[in-house]
C-alpha cells in the first residue's frame, strides 16, 4: 500500500481567481499546502495537479512536483483520477490523499491520521473534519456541515443546516479526502447532488469515514479568507 498525495489546483476559481498563487504572510498558498504534505509521515509521493501553464512554471522555479492535468477535468476529484492514471498506479491498494489547494492551515499530523483510516480494510473513503468552538459557521453556506454517527462515517453533509442552537451537534467539514485507488474511476462518474459530492457517494451506498482532527482550519473561498487565515499564522 502506497499513499500518494494529490493537491489539486486552477487558477480559475470563479469566487478567487489565482488564489492557488495567492501569497499568505509571505508564501503562496499552493506552496503551505505542498510543505505539509511533503511532511506527512507515510506519504510516498506527491504532486500538485494543474491545467494551468502559470502553476506549472511556479512549481518549476521552486522545484515542487506537479502533473499537467486535462483542462476538462471539472473538479478536484477529476483532477486527481487524470494525475492517478499518469503516475501509472496500478495497485488497488494504493490511497489516494486529495488535499484542496485552500487549505493552507493544513497540518502533516492531520493527513497522518487520515492515512491511517485505511488501516481497516473496510474503509474506502475518508475526510477530516473539526468541532468548531462557536455557533457562528451555521450560518455561512461556504462552510460545510458534517454530522458524524457513532460508528465514525458521516451520516449527513450540507450547507444549510437547522437551527443554530443545534451547532454543538455539526462539524466543520474539511477538504482533504482519502480514497482507494480501484473506487477513483467510480466516484468520477457518479451524478452530483448539487455541489457536495459526498453526497453521492452515499446515495450510491459507499461511506466516508470521517476523521476528527484538534484544531479548527480556514478553508480560503474569497479573499477575505485570507486575512483570517493569516491571523492564525
Amino acid at each position: 500500500m502506497r499513499f500518494i498525495g494529490i493537491i489539486p489546483v486552477r487558477m480559475a476559481s470563479m469566487r478567487f481567481p489565482g488564489k492557488p498563487l495567492t501569497p499568505i504572510c509571505g508564501k503562496p498558498m499552493l506552496h503551505r499546502v505542498y510543505d505539509a504534505v511533503a511532511a506527512a509521515r507515510f506519504m510516498d509521493l506527491w504532486y500538485v495537479a494543474t491545467p494551468d501553464a502559470e502553476i506549472a512554471v511556479y512549481c518549476q522555479q521552486n522545484k515542487l512536483n506537479y502533473i499537467l492535468t486535462a483542462t476538462t477535468c471539472w473538479n478536484g476529484t477529476e483532477r486527481c483520477l487524470d494525475a492517478m492514471r499518469q503516475i501509472a498506479m496500478r495497485d488497488p491498494d494504493d490511497i489516494v490523499i486529495n488535499v484542496q489547494g485552500d487549505e493552507p492551515l493544513i497540518r502533516p499530523e492531520s493527513l497522518t491520521a487520515l492515512a491511517s483510516a485505511f488501516v481497516n480494510t473496510g474503509v474506502k473513503i475518508a475526510s477530516l473534519y473539526f468541532k468548531p468552538s462557536s455557533p457562528a459557521f451555521m450560518s455561512e453556506p461556504n462552510r460545510v456541515k458534517v454530522l458524524v454517527g457513532e460508528s465514525g462515517d458521516a451520516l449527513a453533509f450540507t450547507r444549510r443546516a437547522g437551527s443554530p442552537a443545534l451547532w454543538r451537534l455539526y462539524g466543520q467539514h474539511v477538504g482533504v479526502y482519502g480514497y482507494r485507488r480501484d473506487l477513483l474511476p467510480r466516484l468520477v462518474k457518479m451524478e452530483p447532488i448539487g455541489d457536495l459530492e459526498q453526497l453521492a457517494w452515499m446515495r450510491e451506498g459507499i461511506p466516508v469515514r470521517m476523521v476528527e482532527i484538534g484544531y479548527e482550519t480556514v478553508a480560503v473561498d474569497r479573499p477575505e479568507d485570507v486575512l483570517a487565515v493569516e491571523s492564525r499564522l
